[in-house]
């Protein structure tokens, strides 16, 4: 006996909408693999996470049906998606500055290996780096922050009704300099021992030019800062959560300002 499913318009189209603004933050979610995937994969992901927010868009909306409109607002979903997995991504980007900081100060910038998401050569610290970027963002619940903020989005934001304005933007942009500030910061103490190491190095090589300090400097910095950079591993959690705040609220900020 052939068995139909009778499933509303309304409701097909809200899903719709709710699968775009899910797929689009899957796109720059911080999740080593992700894009290196199988495509399947990645829209069977966005599919079940708009399954699993249905308690939260199930209630009656005013999702536009006609195809001009509908368009529109799928695209203007997928924006606001995007927008959320960007900011998200910023904080991957900081241990990734962080690491290629390091990686040119200590000399492992010559040791590359395949990059899992963008399947091209980089260096292992930074290989490293995102590796444990994705396991912070779900050992200390980052992941959860966001789906719990994405949720409420639909109360303030139903599907259909999302629209951007040029303050959204700038906010997002002057985040990035997150990146750069954070990112520093953390691989300051390391590159300023690298710094003594190469000063020492060159008195050394000043004091006996019959020494090769060239043969020895790329071991003794590259033994030093990855000491270094093992007793300081102990505040990376602590910066990525205190990176987090920010940035959480930005993407409060994104979900509540791009209401209609």
């Amino acid at each position: 006996m052939p068995v139909s499913i009778d499933l509303p318009e309304q409701m097909l189209a809200t899903f719709l909408l709710v699968m775009a603004r899910m797929g689009g933050l899957m796109t720059f979610l911080p999740l080593p693999g992700l894009k290196a995937g199988p495509d399947v994969a990645r829209v069977l992901f966005a599919v079940l996470s708009a399954v699993m927010m249905f308690p939260v868009w199930s209630r009656p909306a005013s999702a536009p049906i006609a195809p001009e409109y509908f368009l529109a607002a799928l695209a203007s979903e997928m924006m606001l998606g995007l927008a959320v997995g960007i900011a998200v991504s910023y904080l991957a980007e900081i241990l990734t500055l962080a690491a290629q900081s390091l990686s040119l100060q200590a000399g492992y910038g010559y040791a590359t290996t395949i990059d899992p998401t963008t399947q091209a050569d980089a260096g292992y610290l930074v290989v490293l780096a995102q590796l444990l970027a994705g396991l912070m963002f779900f050992t200390t619940g980052i992941d959860r922050q966001v789906l719990a903020i994405l949720g409420r989005s639909y109360d303030r934001v139903p599907p259909g009704h999302v629209v951007f304005s040029p303050s959204l933007s700038e906010a997002l942009t002057s985040s990035a300099s997150a990146i750069f500030s954070t990112g520093l910061r953390l691989a300051l103490p390391v590159i300023a021992l690298l710094a003594m190491a190469d000063i020492a190095l060159a008195l050394v090589g000043r004091l006996n030019a019959q020494l090769q300090v060239t043969t020895i400097s790329f071991p003794v910095k590259m033994i030093a800062g990855l000491a270094l950079l093992a007793w300081i591993s102990a505040l990376i959690p602590n910066v990525f959560q205190q990176a987090a705040r920010p940035i959480l609220t930005l993407v409060e900020q994104l979900t509540h300002g791009a209401a209609r």
